[in-house]
């Protein structure tokens, strides 16, 4: 059990710490400058969210990012939860990316009082939210965790 905390922490730490390290990056890439056109369909553009996915909430919490921080953490000691009690190896680590995404975004909540997104995505005239790695990794754990519930055979274990 001491291990899998262990593997969750590292993967936690080193996920919001490249997430943290990218995001410095872009804001110092994307000040003050316009979009920077990618390819075709992906522009990098600089943008702070003070809401939830997608900027749900963002008025409910423009003034209190402490409070929407708060939450979140609690929702990461959830997740810790939850990896310590992983079965498999995958779940443990799926759980680290997705702990890792949400403390690299609430690190920008309590140092800025937003969210910085930076990856624009877009196709004939459809637009998906801005958003950053740190959205990604949350949304490659939790695809992960699908995965494997759904396609791993039952009662074989993946990993110690």
């Amino acid at each position: 059990m001491r291990s899998r905390f262990v593997n969750f922490l590292i993967v936690t730490g080193l996920a919001a710490a490249v997430d943290q390290a990218i995001k410095a990056a872009m804001v110092q890439l994307l000040a003050g400058a316009g979009p920077i056109a990618v390819t075709p369909f992906l522009n990098l553009r600089l943008g702070y969210n003070t809401g939830v996915s997608f900027s749900m909430f963002a008025e409910t919490f423009r003034d209190t990012p402490w409070l929407l921080a708060a939450i979140m953490m609690g929702i990461v000691l959830l997740v810790a939860v939850f990896a310590i009690r992983a079965e498999r190896r995958i779940e443990g680590f799926s759980y680290g990316l997705i702990a890792g995404g949400a403390v690299g975004n609430i690190i920008d909540r309590l140092r800025l009082g937003a969210v910085v997104d930076y990856i624009d995505l877009f196709y004939a005239g459809w637009r998906w939210p801005t958003f950053n790695l740190a959205d990604s990794l949350i949304f490659l754990g939790v695809t992960l965790l699908v995965g494997t519930g759904l396609f791993a055979p039952k009662g074989r274990m993946i990993g110690p």
